[in-house]
């Protein structure tokens, strides 16, 4: 079994360094992988000139395109593997066997049409947030209809996308979504491989735009026929409340959260007030404290020969706080 692995990128140099090393370390060597960038103003294209150099990328293509799925469409056009796998600028796969793992899977189980693996997800900090773990294929449309299976988790054999057509266009953020919908609606065989298969970082087009990502996603959902029955649209509607009341819970914790820094700005404005205050105060003081002492040393009987207890006080208080002799 050949893959064929393809990255699409645009102005990623620092992150695409990472997701073709995760390519090379794999011990799985039957494989090609295709790196098509939208035409980079910055140093990515001299980046990753040595792991062409060396034989790591096999094909490089560099060019405008209309967007993420113009590009992938590019690679697919490319691809000389039996089985087709996309993997982001900054994502990269979990571990060194990843292909392996794949290719020994799918070879005892050769009638898949598609296999998925879980992923990791991980902040642009460099920080695990959690893992996903994506149902059985008894199970996914179930789940599609309120949730993504990220094309990272996707292996798909080549001959799908002659049969089916690559990515439609008119889809900005969600035109995978929708290849897999045709997919299913071909009747392919799926399969869930349990394994993590790749590190997914958060922070891409489909997170950054999310109404225009479920505007797409309603969209696929609204022609696809095993969603228009009663039960499924009746669950359609239940998820889409469910969302609703967790956004709208998501509101009032926000609400009470602006509150609470509300309430707190002003008592730590209030406690500042009274500081300043008290300090006024103090300066005020200080400044009596000094002119009297001025007003003392310049009188020609600052220190009289007996003077009472309390000026003698008060005269040695203020020459100790200014470090003169008694």
């Amino acid at each position: 079994m050949k893959f064929s692995i393809i990255t699409v990128c645009r102005n990623d140099a620092a992150a695409l360094e990472k997701t073709v090393r995760s390519i090379a370390q794999q011990t799985y060597l039957h494989r090609e992988y295709i790196v098509v960038d939208g035409q980079s103003e910055d140093n990515t294209i001299a980046r990753l000139q040595p792991f062409l150099d060396q034989g790591i990328i096999h094909t490089l293509i560099s060019e405008p395109d209309t967007g993420v799925y113009d590009a992938m469409n590019k690679g697919i056009a490319q691809a000389t593997g039996d089985v087709l796998y996309f993997l982001n600028a900054d994502d990269s796969l979990a571990h060194t066997r990843v292909l392996k793992t794949v290719a020994d899977f799918w070879a005892q189980t050769p009638e898949i049409d598609i296999l998925y693996g879980d992923i990791n997800l991980w902040n642009g900090e460099g920080e695990k947030r959690s893992t996903v773990i994506y149902p059985e294929a008894e199970h996914l449309l179930d789940y599609l209809q309120s949730e993504w299976l990220c094309h990272q988790a996707l292996f798909v054999k080549r001959a799908l996308f002659e049969t089916i057509g690559g990515f439609d266009l008119q889809f900005q953020i969600a035109a995978d979504y929708d290849w897999l919908f045709r997919a299913l609606a071909q009747g392919v065989v799926l399969q869930h491989l349990p394994h993590v298969v790749a590190d997914y970082v958060l922070g891409g087009i489909s997170d950054m735009a999310q109404v225009r990502s479920l505007s797409e996603m309603f969209q696929v959902q609204n022609r696809f026929s095993p969603y228009q029955t009663p039960d499924a649209l009746q669950e359609r509607i239940r998820r889409l409340q469910e969302r609703f009341l967790d956004q709208q819970d998501g509101m009032v914790q926000l609400h009470h959260n602006a509150q609470a820094r509300t309430q707190r700005y002003r008592e730590l404005k209030e406690r500042f007030q009274q500081t300043r205050d008290k300090l006024k105060k103090v300066q005020a003081q200080a400044i009596q404290m000094r002119d009297r002492l001025q007003a003392l040393e310049s009188s020609q009987d600052a220190q009289p020969a007996q003077p009472d207890e309390g000026g003698r006080s008060l005269w040695q208080t203020l020459k100790r706080s200014l470090g003169k002799p008694l």
